[in-house]
């Protein structure tokens, strides 16, 4: 079941989706969507520390 914040949180998703045409909206609410855009800043943020030393001596 539905809570009524829970409810009124995706009918107001959908309803800018439909509004605007636009699917982004209703994907960048996901929280999976969420989950892998701090995975990938993460991974980036490790990747730019590891690299950094690198690119200096050159």
């Amino acid at each position: 079941m539905f809570s009524y914040k829970e409810l009124k949180l995706y009918v107001k998703t959908y309803w800018m989706m439909t509004e605007t045409r636009n699917p982004q909206f209703v994907i960048a609410c996901s929280p999976v969507s969420s989950a892998f855009g701090c995975t990938c800043s993460l991974f980036i943020l490790v990747f730019g520390l590891h690299i950094r030393p690198m690119i200096s001596d050159l």
